[in-house]
């Protein structure tokens, strides 16, 4: 196999690529029993051929694919999908397919993007894109001889590709591109449900799109709007037996922590006795929200000292264990996003461990392209080093920088950003930021206090980058102080 792909990197004559290709398929035909891996790695050399063999090779990707799913193998299954499905559209390309095969496809062009959010957001935007495309295509040229059925269909699926893009967006720093999105697609999914209301497919999309919009708008800082969308999605989802439910509801119940952290606590535990705990991004996540949950309520538990510590021991296991098994199956996004959570709970122990665990959700985030988890952990391991140093260092300086990029590419958006909610739930981060740039004697601090001059509230005196003692009052309730600085939770 190696000796094959190598001759696949180099420019050879027809004849002697064929024979190379032969040889390779005649030593894989000759296994009794070839492995998912085996016919995968088959179909793809049957394709190298001067005229690949198109028919046989699908057959080879289909027999791979089962087996590869009976084994238990999702990494290896993404794969088989993903060549499949490039080969499916590149052929669409030169000749239209059949649309019930179309739309089939686009089925599973849906579920492998899905999958792809949560491990390799870069393959799932450049996939989305394409299947926009396709789509918009086939609908383009559809004819008024095409039945409502077939025009229904692609509808489905059209509105269902733009859900997944804002899905990418909301994460991708466009929380508020990525709503505007998420609300067309329910304003149009309800129009289609009018019409077709005996059809559960339209439900499903509409829970979905209101379980995108809720977490759009509230990465965008509107947290109140964020509880009313997810709480229609939650009812929809109760009464749900798709794989989306448990993701729906568990955002429904980190939603409601914005108000009532002991109701949100009650519906993640909920989720949790709901659905089989497996090793699925959805299942991560609810235990990502639990550990919110717990860390909320430690945080304000006050003299009440064993419940704060039981509370925040359950969180740290739980956070340990999430992470450490979405480092191994490859969920980067989630393993980011326990990383955070567990970095907080460290800080309020003030264990010590908060600086490796922010550490950590820097590289899980960068690595999975989840912006958001990722300028929350610089902004803690800014804040977290010069705790643990009582000084600003270099590299807390290149993390506070690194947060302000993203924020600043965030907030861009906005006509006016120091008006929005994003800007109400993200200054406080700011404003510790441009401190640390300021002890650093980094210009670039006073060119963010030029730029948001609200920011300068925070400091006694800006020109000498002095920051005002924190009075205690209120702010946005995913800021927790600790050891005189703060940090975000996820």
């Amino acid at each position: 196999e190696n000796y094959f792909e190598s001759i696949r990197r180099f420019t050879v004559p027809e004849s002697d690529r064929r024979r190379v290709v032969d040889a390779y398929c005649s030593w894989y035909s000759q296994l009794q029993t070839p492995h998912a891996a085996e016919l995968f790695a088959w179909a793809r050399a049957l394709l190298e051929l001067p005229d690949p063999d198109h028919i046989r090779a699908n057959k080879l990707l289909t027999s791979a694919l089962s087996s590869s799913r009976r084994s238990g193998d999702p990494h290896l299954t993404r794969r088989i999908l993903a060549f499949y499905l490039n080969l499916v559209w590149d052929i669409n390309e030169l000749a239209p397919i059949a649309t019930t095969k179309f739309l089939r496809h686009c089925d599973q062009e849906r579920d492998l993007c899905r999958e792809l959010l949560g491990t390799d957001r870069e393959q799932a935007a450049i996939r989305i894109a394409r299947l926009c495309e396709c789509i918009k295509g086939r609908v383009s040229a559809a004819s008024d001889r095409v039945s409502a059925k077939t025009r229904d269909g692609l509808a489905l699926r059209l509105l269902t590709a733009e859900a997944l893009h804002a899905q990418l967006l909301f994460n991708d720093r466009h929380p508020t591109e990525s709503a505007d999105i998420a609300r067309h697609v329910v304003e149009s999914v309800r129009v289609q449900r009018l019409k077709l209301s005996d059809d559960p497919r339209w439900e499903l999309l509409e829970m979905e799109s209101l379980y995108t919009q809720s977490c759009a708008q509230a990465i965008s800082g509107d947290f109140p709007s964020a509880v009313r969308s997810s709480a229609t999605a939650a009812r929809l989802a109760r009464g749900s037996k798709s794989l989306l439910a448990r993701k729906v509801l568990s955002t429904y119940g980190t939603m409601l922590l914005s108000e009532d952290p002991e109701l949100g606590e009650a519906v993640l535990r909920e989720c949790l006795a709901l659905w089989t705990d497996d090793e699925s991004s959805d299942a991560a996540l609810v235990h990502v929200h639990l550990s919110m949950a717990l860390v909320l309520q430690a945080y304000r538990s006050g003299s009440r000292a064993s419940r704060r510590q039981k509370m925040l021991g359950e969180a740290a296991t739980r956070m340990t264990r999430v992470h450490d098994a979405c480092r191994r199956l490859g969920l980067y996004p989630d393993a980011g996003a326990a990383a955070l959570v567990r970095g907080v709970v460290s800080a309020l122990s003030d264990d010590g461990d908060d600086v490796a665990w922010f550490a950590q959700g820097v590289a899980a985030a960068a690595r999975g392209r989840q912006m958001e988890t990722l300028w929350r952990s610089h902004i803690n391991l800014a804040a977290g080093l010069c705790r643990k140093e009582q000084a600003v260092s270099p590299t807390a300086r290149d993390h506070a920088h690194a947060a302000l990029e993203i924020l600043q590419d965030t907030l861009s958006g906005y006509s006016e950003p120091e008006r929005s909610p994003r800007f109400q739930m993200v200054q406080v981060g700011m404003a510790e930021a441009v401190w640390i740039l300021l002890e650093s004697e980094d210009e670039a601090g006073f060119a963010i206090l030029e730029r948001y001059p609200t920011l300068r509230t925070y400091f006694s005196d800006p020109a000498a980058g002095v920051l005002a003692p924190y009075d205690g009052g209120p702010r946005h309730y995913q800021w927790l102080r600790a050891g005189g600085v703060d940090y975000i939770l996820y």
